[in-house]
């Protein structure tokens, strides 16, 4: 009996102005017509098809089969908010349990070697906005008796690393620091972050590498989300309310719920968004499975729902 697997696409192409992605949707599917999913057989490792819905090509790039059995066999991407591919997409990161990161290639997805990094947590691995060799991580793990929370920088080619900065001696305690839970990604010139440390002091705080400037600190909700910073580096998304750098209050969307799945982007005239799905009207928000909100005035725009 054949393996069958899922996919759920969503086109935008019918909803954005034709000349500026052409290239991109040239032979897909723009059209909003319902299309029902049929049942694929699983390919083999590295054997690509053409999807019969929406003339997409996937390709099968793993096979934890061979390696793996039970709990062990499980190998996916980062959450789809953080970039699996680096700046020049030559090299591409996924995970396995209990083996970590590992490096493929970008364009041909043979392996290439395991990460040797130790992120706080397994999405909080961002690439470097433009240098494809480069990847930061917070890290937060005990070395001795001494607890170390730090943001850390590393080269994948030549496995060296450098503290960019070690918030421990900035009083920031407890484990589980790092991007928070449901991170976004960092600014994308890769100068700001967002921080999250729920454990012991329980605050969350915005920070500037090229300055290494520390914006103010807010007490946190255990797990709670850190700051997602915009595009351009400007304004930081928190639970549905935007702020700026020092975590003054910009504006609040109004959003029925803040956690459902979303993604903070930049239209090509510079205006910051955040994409996102909505089941239930909000304050401030409209039901639709790609909903588009202005981070700087909060007014919202359905790209596709009813």
């Amino acid at each position: 009996m054949p393996i069958f697997f899922r996919f759920v696409i969503i086109s935008l192409c019918s909803i954005v102005p034709a000349v500026a992605f052409a290239e991109l949707c040239q032979g897909l599917v723009t059209d909003k017509s319902h299309r029902p999913r049929q049942a694929i057989p699983k390919p083999g490792y590295l054997e690509a098809f053409t999807d019969p819905q929406f003339g997409t090509t996937i390709r099968r790039i793993s096979d934890v089969e061979k390696t793996a059995s039970g709990s062990a066999a499980v190998i996916k991407p980062m959450y789809s908010t953080v970039p699996a591919w680096n700046a020049d997409e030559s090299l591409l990161i996924i995970w396995q349990r209990k083996k970590g990161h590992l490096l493929l290639d970008g364009k041909s997805y043979q392996f290439i070697k395991k990460l040797k990094i130790r992120p706080s947590d397994l999405e909080h691995v961002y690439w470097h906005a433009t240098n494809p060799d480069i990847l930061f991580y917070p890290e937060s793990r005990k070395k001795g008796s001494q607890l170390i929370n730090r943001l850390t920088h590393y080269n994948v080619k030549t496995d060296q690393y450098s503290v960019i900065k070690d918030f421990t001696e900035e009083g920031i305690g407890g484990y589980k620091f790092g991007f928070g839970g449901d991170p976004m990604y960092s600014s994308w010139d890769s100068d700001y972050f967002g921080f999250s440390a729920p454990e012991k002091d329980r605050q969350y705080f915005t920070f500037r590498l090229s300055d290494q400037t520390i914006g103010n600190r807010t007490k946190v909700e255990k797990r709670a989300p850190a700051p997602a910073p915009s595009p351009n580096g400007k304004l930081f998304l928190h639970r549905g309310v935007v702020y700026d750098f020092n975590l003054n209050k910009v504006v609040h969307l109004g959003l029925n719920k803040h956690g459902e799945h979303a993604s903070i982007g930049q239209l090509k005239n510079g205006e910051q968004k955040l994409f996102h799905v909505t089941f239930d009207r909000g304050q401030n928000d409209a039901v639709g499975s790609v909903v588009m909100h202005d981070l700087q005035t909060g007014k919202y725009k359905v790209l596709v729902g009813p």
